[in-house]
This record gives structure tokens, C-alpha cells and sequence, in this order.
């Protein structure tokens, strides 16, 4: 025991100073200069307009790079491209023609088809709607919440991501990897500025270092580019003053605005990202049938792109199943040699929790991409009933030991006798490794009440989140999308309603630490109890934090090739 405890702490010392190593060990990757081709430069066509701009500059793109079905009218059928094939919607004064019906879109995702007033020459005027709707400056609540409207609508496999203080090194990392960058121009010389603008490429050879951007705003005024395919790129090009924080400067003056040699500062990062990587559990829940019998769960993941290390623990119905086993998967180990880390104790069956578990390729190779099997888990049915599996404190990090984003895909059973109904989340969660913070993220204790005509569940997270329940009609629905209401810890709280003919999609987002999530309808159909799991008090899910992170994992992973490499030079000295 002592021997054990000694061995722990000693660990648990080294955890800071390896991370900062990890940390500032430069990437064998990096590049010095990359260019994003063939991005448009479209113009904002209104002095209010920039965000709107920005935004369909990395929609037309992604729409050329496989997601085509950004620029199809989703209420007619096949792939129309009437975003762009579309008459130019006018403008007043507009040289170029008008503008594309694109940018209306992305406009009505954000106001919720219910667009602010104004006549289009620049001012808000009360009682008049038409172009000018487009003159409103939308809340950065809005815009991200707008964004995502969009992507919904359009059922497109991207995702919306901020990154607030947002270094020069995120812009490349992210660039690098050929997602939408908005950078939001924050302010300048102690003036607001509130400016966006589309990243296209950084150069790092010259000094100073220089960004390309697509800039809706010519040194002079709004311009009214319909500029698709912008050949030969001419971009505007920025000087990067400092990296962290990110500040830029313009190379010439801009009227109304900053002058060249004047500091701009790039108050975040807006990542339009390619939504690949997704976690389940396959399959999602068990239905008993035998008493004895032996089932398996597996922890999948699908378009991964450089796992190195990944760490996960799921909770189940301890009155349906007791768990005997988790194990590694095969994924990982085609990258290399592995090390799987487990926690003791492994898993509580009075509490219905199999613990976190983790793994983690050795050395320094490349992390492994695609999709495959991450580890399973075995259980013995000992009760009759239904058990959902929902995944906790998922995480992932890439052979740069930087945080891979991800989906993780939760489903709650709701059993009215005869028919049982599947609703399902889709979340970002993603928990935090090493002390100080706890180790815990995850939705935990769904009900569904027919006399409330209301889903509720709880989510524990260290991070600012998105989520998007879907409810299928059958079980509980509107008359209108507008009926329904969302509310966090009791206070109602804005979101986006998408409604199809079989189902609804509540999409919201909400900030860090423990809450509870209440979802009401007006209809409901039979009467409901909740399965899936027992409750798990949420001020006491702290006390699973103690048992692995991966920050320990990633520790143990180090320390072991660091030992290698010791022991085998050791061996050659003595030889």
C-alpha cells in the first residue's frame, strides 16, 4: 500500500512539468506558409453587414469542398444550388447587380425569419422592413446561435466553435486544417471597431509575419463583390503586430476605421469546423431478454483525424445490468504500440457507473485516423427492463496534445408500456484533464413527465456548450415551433427550434458547471416513466474525479518512453 501510494504521488509531481514540455515542444509539423485556395471575396453590400459576409465566404467554400448541400433551398427536392442559381436579391445602389439569396439565408437563420426594421440606406428605422434587416448588427449570442440555424437547416455535418483570446497560433492550427475562420476585429487604438473578416492564408517567412483576408469593407466603403471564385486572389494583407495576444495591423488606411500603423485587436476566433469526429456507444442501450446473459457495448468513433490519446467512462441502469469488463479496442493500437490506463476501483454496480478509462499511443509518432473501435465494455443482464448507456468525461487530444473537437451522441429511452421512444442529444462535451479542475462532463438523469409534457435532464461540464435534443413527434410535440420552452435551472433561456414531419430539434447552448435542462411541449402522448438509469446526485459528481484524467494518462505515456530511451541508452554505454 505504501509502496503504491509513493508511486501515485510521484506521478502525480511530474503531471505539470511534463504537460509543460508536451506544451512547448515545437511541432515537427509545423509549416511556415499556407494559403486556403479558391476562397471567395465577397462583398458585404451594407455597412452593417460584415458578419453576414464573412459567414457565406466559408459556407460557399465548404459548399465546393464537399458539403453541397449548403447552397440547396432545402424545401425542394435534389440539389438545386438555388442559393446561388437564384436571381440576385436587389440593393439599393448596388453596382454589381445585387446580391446572393445565400446571404439572405444566412440573415434569416439568424433572426429566426423574423428580421429587425429598416429601409436599407444604413439606418434602423422604426416600422419599415425589407433589405435593410440586413443593416442590424447581430449579438454575438445571435450570430453563433444564427450560424448554427443555418447549418441545421441545410442538415450539413459542420459545427460552430468560439475561441475567445484566440492566439496567432490558433489561426494557423485551425487554418492548417481548412476550417471557416471569422476572426471578430474586436477594436483599435481604444475604439471599438466590432469588424469580421474571412482568414485565408498566414505567412510566417516574412517579418513582420502577414495574414490574407477576405475584407467586405473596401478602404473606403461597403464594396458589393459577388466574387465566387476570385481568380487570381488578390486578398487584403495584414501585419501580425503581436501573436499572443492576436493583434494585427492594416498596410493601408481604412476610412472610418483603423489607419495603417494603428493596432487591431482580434477579440476571437469564429471556427466554422467540420463535424467528423463523433463518439457512440453501439449499441446504445440494452434491452433485456435473458437473465445470465452476457452482452457488449462498444466505444466507437468516427472520423478522427490523429488520435493519440482518448479517455471515456459510461453510466448504465444497475437495476437491468452489472458490468464485468472494459477492455481496449483495436483502434489505436494500428497506430503503434499502446498503454491503457484503468482506474481502481473499475466500476460501481450499486451506482451504475463504469469509471474512466483511457488509452494512448507511446512516442512520438503521428496519432491514427478514421474510424473504429475505441474499447467495449462487457455486462451480465441481472434484471429485466431497458438500460441506456451514456458516455462521461470524453476526451480527446491529438500527438500535439491538443484537444480534438468532437460530437458525443447520447440516447434517453422513454417506455410508454407497448411503444418506447428514443430521444436523442447531440453534445460537445468534453471534460478537462489534471488537477485542479474535476474530471466530469456527461447528461445524467433523464426523466420525461406525461403530466408536465416536459423532458428534463441534467449536464455537468467545465466548458461553454452546445446541444441539440430531438424529440420525436409521436412522444411529445407543438402545434407551432414557437410553443415550445426551454429552461435551464428554472429561468427560460434562447434557442433555436428546427421542426421536420416525425420529429423536433431544440438546439441551445448554455455555459459551464452543473445544470438542469427542462424541454416542454403542449402535446403528449401516453403516460411515461424513465428508464435508463438510476439518479446520481450532481453536487456529488465530484467524487469520481480522483480516479484517472488524462492528463495522468498521457503522464504514465511519457514517463514510459522516457524510461526506455534511458534504459536503452544505459545498456549501450555499459556494452
Amino acid at each position: 500500500m505504501r509502496h503504491n501510494f509513493v508511486k501515485y504521488r510521484a506521478i502525480a509531481a511530474t503531471t505539470a512539468v511534463v504537460l509543460l514540455l508536451l506544451i512547448l515542444t515545437p511541432s515537427i509539423r509545423a509549416e511556415a506558409k499556407f494559403v486556403k485556395v479558391s476562397m471567395p471575396d465577397l462583398g458585404q453590400h451594407s455597412s452593417g453587414w460584415c458578419w453576414v459576409t464573412a459567414a457565406a465566404n466559408s459556407f460557399y467554400w465548404f459548399s465546393q469542398h464537399g458539403y453541397p448541400e449548403l447552397l440547396d433551398d432545402p424545401a425542394t427536392f435534389g440539389a438545386d444550388k438555388k442559393y446561388i442559381t437564384d436571381p440576385l436579391r436587389s440593393c439599393p445602389g448596388c453596382p454589381s447587380g445585387g446580391y446572393y439569396r445565400l446571404l439572405e439565408e444566412i440573415c434569416l437563420s439568424t433572426w429566426h425569419d423574423s428580421p429587425p426594421a429598416g429601409d436599407g440606406d444604413g439606418e434602423r428605422d422604426p416600422g419599415e422592413t425589407g433589405y435593410a434587416f440586413f443593416e442590424a448588427v447581430a449579438t454575438n449570442h445571435d450570430y453563433i446561435c444564427g450560424l448554427r440555424a443555418f447549418i441545421a437547416k441545410q442538415d450539413a455535418r459542420l459545427e460552430v466553435e468560439e475561441i475567445w483570446g484566440a492566439t496567432f497560433q490558433d489561426y494557423q492550427n485551425l487554418l492548417k486544417k481548412c476550417e471557416g475562420i471569422i476572426l471578430w476585429l474586436e477594436s483599435y487604438g481604444g475604439a471599438g471597431l466590432n469588424h469580421f473578416v474571412t482568414g485565408v492564408s498566414f505567412d510566417t517567412t516574412v517579418v513582420p509575419n502577414t495574414i490574407n483576408v477576405s475584407d467586405p469593407w473596401t478602404p473606403s466603403a461597403p464594396d458589393h463583390n459577388n466574387d465566387l471564385d476570385h481568380d487570381p486572389p488578390t486578398y487584403d494583407t495584414w501585419e501580425v503586430v503581436t501573436g499572443d495576444p492576436f493583434v494585427i495591423g492594416p498596410q493601408q488606411d481604412i476610412t472610418g476605421g483603423p489607419k495603417k500603423g494603428q493596432d487591431i485587436n482580434v477579440g476571437k476566433i469564429i471556427c466554422i469546423c467540420k463535424r467528423s469526429t463523433v463518439v457512440f456507444t453501439d449499441p446504445p442501450k440494452i434491452k433485456s431478454k435473458v437473465i445470465g446473459e452476457t452482452v457488449t457495448v462498444n466505444i466507437n468513433v468516427s472520423n478522427v483525424n490523429d488520435l493519440y490519446g482518448w479517455q471515456a467512462g459510461i453510466t448504465f441502469n444497475p437495476h437491468v445490468l452489472e458490468c464485468t469488463g472494459y477492455y481496449e479496442g483495436e483502434f489505436l493500437q494500428r497506430g503503434g504500440p499502446t498503454y491503457w490506463i484503468y482506474p481502481t476501483p473499475t466500476w460501481d454496480n450499486t451506482k451504475g457507473i463504469a469509471y474512466t478509462h483511457g488509452c494512448t499511443l507511446l512516442g512520438s509518432i503521428p496519432g491514427v485516423s478514421g474510424s473504429g473501435q475505441l474499447g467495449y465494455l462487457t455486462f451480465e443482464v441481472i434484471g429485466t427492463g431497458v438500460s441506456d448507456l451514456h458516455l462521461i468525461n470524453v476526451k480527446f487530444v491529438d500527438s500535439n496534445v491538443e484537444v480534438i473537437q468532437h460530437e458525443v451522441v447520447d440516447i434517453y429511452t422513454v417506455s410508454l408500456g407497448s411503444p418506447e421512444f428514443s430521444v436523442e442529444t447531440i453534445s460537445n462535451l468534453t471534460a478537462i484533464s489534471g488537477p485542479p479542475y474535476l474530471l466530469f462532463s456527461g447528461l445524467l438523469n433523464h426523466t420525461f413527465s406525461s403530466e408536465e409534457k416536459a423532458i428534463t435532464f441534467d449536464f455537468v461540464t467545465p466548458y461553454d456548450n452546445f446541444y441539440i435534443v430531438t424529440i420525436p413527434k409521436t412522444l411529445l410535440s407543438c402545434a407551432n415551433l414557437s410553443d415550445w420552452t426551454v429552461e435551464v435551472d428554472g429561468e427560460p433561456v434562447p434557442f433555436v427550434p428546427i421542426g421536420s414531419s416525425t420529429q423536433t430539434s431544440i438546439y441551445f447552448t448554455y455555459h459551464n458547471s452543473s445544470h438542469e435542462v427542462k424541454i416542454t411541449g403542449t402535446t403528449v402522448f401516453g403516460e411515461g416513466s424513465p428508464v435508463g438509469g438510476i439518479y446520481i446526485p450532481v453536487n456529488k459528481l465530484g467524487l469520481l474525479a480522483p480516479y484517472i484524467g488524462l492528463t495522468i494518462l498521457l503522464t504514465v505515456a511519457v514517463m514510459t518512453v522516457v524510461y526506455v530511451k534511458k534504459r536503452k541508452r544505459h545498456t549501450e554505454i555499459n556494452s
